[in-house]
């Protein structure tokens, strides 16, 4: 369950947007394009991530909790949740999962960005209603409806901080029921409740501008190369390598 939700935490960018109202519907628009603006502008960003997951879309008490960080500077990227460590600069991609040991390294991918959305223009036709729930001083919020049953959300609120105009929260309301239990087999135990999964995430202390040292994206952190071999060092000796740079 649970990397099924991280892989869809990662694809859950692609689904925002908004028609009813037209005021709401520009702001969002507008919202977006600021938040996209602000990082393309930003030097150099750091920010704490939460992830929580909850059975259903009203359970107060979550099933998995994970926090972690994201820096990025220019083209380089460094992020750490859920066991999954990736350092990218302008040499390599180096992905870490600490689970299965098992590093991946790669030419360099595009840089990780925790706040880019896809061109307001398309989030906007995806969506078949948006409102704004609320709005203060700092933040505001809209709530997005997927009519679409292609879609795998239901729902989505997304939070912009108004002085920095980055995102401080999504909450994503899944349509497909599933189960937290690792050791369901529906085979064996056909009854196994299933439940609408909902999914937070917070960005907190979001630091933009920072002096960020380039050895913060150095591969050289996890890798090195012996024998024109790349081998795990440090924490991630002994980790098996899978070097794709040549493919």
């Amino acid at each position: 369950m649970t990397r099924k939700l991280y892989i869809l935490l990662l694809s859950a960018w692609l689904f925002c947007g908004g028609s009813p109202v037209l005021a709401q519907k520009q702001a969002l628009s507008a919202d977006i394009k600021k938040c996209n603006t602000a990082f393309e502008k930003a030097p150099s960003l750091n920010v704490e991530i939460t992830y929580l997951a909850y059975k259903n879309y009203s359970d107060k008490t979550p099933v998995e909790t994970y926090t972690g960080s994201m820096k990025t500077k220019g083209q380089q990227s460094f992020s750490k949740i859920m066991g999954q460590e990736t350092i990218t600069n302008t040499k390599l991609s180096v992905s870490v999962n600490t689970e299965e040991k098992l590093i991946v390294i790669t030419k360099p991918q595009q840089a990780l960005n925790p706040f880019r959305m896809i061109p307001a223009d398309s989030l906007l036709k995806i969506c078949s209603a948006v409102k704004l729930s609320e709005e203060t001083a700092d933040t505001r919020t809209y709530e997005l409806a997927f009519g679409n049953t292609a879609i795998e959300l239901e729902k989505l609120s997304i939070s912009f901080n108004l002085k920095t105009g980055l995102v401080t929260r999504m909450i994503m309301y899944y349509r497909e029921p599933v189960t937290f239990e690792e050791d369901a087999d529906e085979e064996y135990f056909p009854d196994t409740p299933k439940e609408k999964p909902r999914v937070e995430i917070q960005y907190k202390n979001t630091v933009m501008a920072q002096a960020l040292a380039d050895s913060e994206f150095s591969e050289k952190k996890i890798i090195s190369r012996v024998n024109k071999k790349y081998q795990g060092i440090g924490s991630y000796k002994g980790y098996q390598v899978i070097d794709q740079t040549t493919y």
